[in-house]
Formats: structure tokens, sequence, C-alpha cells
């Protein structure tokens, strides 16, 4: 660190108050990284009540890739309660190390109210939705849910993991988004759940999903152990609803 920087870091502490959320100064200053150090001389957002509520995230995110946008989008939330999930998805680790954590605090800092980004912000931070294939679609209907209770029965399907193993997510969901109304999404949601209610018993346990993976691994290769292998080898079987 350059005395240019430390001087440029000691500005941003006052300007921000933030002397009573680093613990321990010396170490702080010591440990902190060029990422850090960049990011912390470039933050630049107004000093908003969302800001102020939440600042220790100021210091607790500057080893974030998205540190600048999420601090931006926190500080411009359009309430108070809309900031708070946005803080949840900032510092969610899930989120953080997928691909669509800058498009989901989007998502939420753009939610129609609060009750849309609350939904929105338990999806973003599911690792179960995370990790499959249906994330983003499934994060497009939640945003446009035509009432509450559409939204509710979205956002708990889509963090269903049976139902994001099977071949029938997709349509679990879209039964769910275009019901006419709130008792119709109400009989399709409980018909959508019931019919995973004992497919945990027919679950691989994890050493049948090692030897699927293996076999996959040895059908791929052919012999040739110098190729690398691609993600579609990994890839467990999806859940038979029966």
């Amino acid at each position: 660190m350059k005395i240019t920087e430390l001087e440029k870091i000691i500005k941003q502490i006052e300007k921000y108050k933030l002397w009573d959320e680093i613990k321990d100064v010396g170490k702080w200053f010591k440990e902190l990284t060029n990422k850090e150090i960049d990011n912390f001389i470039k933050l630049d957002v107004k000093l908003t009540k969302s800001i102020i509520k939440h600042k220790r995230l100021l210091i607790n995110l500057l080893e974030s890739d998205y540190y600048l946008q999420d601090i931006d989008l926190i500080s411009n939330a359009k309430t108070d309660y809309i900031a708070d999930c946005l803080c949840n998805v900032a510092c969610n680790f899930d989120s953080l190390n997928s691909k669509h954590h800058a498009k989901d605090m989007e998502r939420v800092s753009k939610a129609k109210t609060d009750k849309f980004a609350k939904f929105l912000s338990d999806v973003a931070c599911d690792p179960d939705s995370l990790n499959s294939d249906h994330h983003e679609k499934d994060m497009d209907l939640i945003s446009n849910a035509k009432s509450y209770w559409i939204l509710y029965y979205l956002s708990i399907v889509a963090c269903n993991y049976n139902s994001l193993e099977s071949d029938e997510h997709e349509n679990d969901m879209e039964q769910i988004a275009t019901a006419k109304d709130d008792a119709e999404a109400k009989e399709r949601y409980k018909t959508i759940i019931d019919k995973y209610k004992n497919l945990d018993k027919n679950q691989l346990t994890n050493e049948e999903k090692i030897d699927m993976i293996y076999q996959n691994a040895v059908k791929y290769v052919d012999k040739d152990e110098s190729k690398e292998l691609p993600n579609e080898v990994f890839k467990i079987k999806k859940a038979k609803v029966r």
C-alpha cells in the first residue's frame, strides 16, 4: 500500500463514518488486498438511510467481485425492506459464487413490492435453485407473478429439490404461473407438491451417485485418460416421479 492509497482510505472511512466498524485498525490495514483497496477507494455512493443502516457492509463486502454494484443497489433501494433483501443476497455465499448474482440483485432491486423482494431474495439465495438450469426462468416467473399467492407458490416450487431434479419442473412452474386465479393456483400447487412427497424414498444414495459419476467418466474417456472430464459427467440422473 502506498501512502497516497492510505490517505484515500482514511478519507473514505471519515466520509462514511466507519471508525467503529473496524475492530482492529492496524490488522485491518495490514491485511487489505489490492482488490479491497481498489474497491474501497472507488466507492462513491450517497450516505442514504439504507447505507447508514447497513454501513458495516462497506467493510465486510470489500473482497466481493460485485462490491461496487451491490453497494450502489443497496444505497438506491426503493424501500428499507428491499435494502434488507439486497443485503441478504449480497452477503450470501451461494449467490456470490454463482453466475446469477448480478442479475438476481438487479431483480430484487426492481421488485414490485416488498413481498416480491422477499421471495425473490429467498430464491436468489437457494443453492438448489442456483445450481439448476431453471434459475433464470424461475426468477422471471416470480418477478411477474399475478398475485401474492401465485408469487408464494412459485417461490416454493422454485426451491423444491425434487421438482428441480425432475423432467417436470418447467411445467410445474408454468402450471402455477398461468393459473386463472389464486384458488386454481392453490390446487395446482397442492397437486405438484403431493406428487413429490414420497420421492425422497426413491432417491439414490451418495454411494450410488458416486458410482454413477464414475461410470459416466469411464464411458466418456473411453480408455483415453488424458481427456478432461466435462460437467456432463457429474450430472446425476434426474428424479423419477411415481
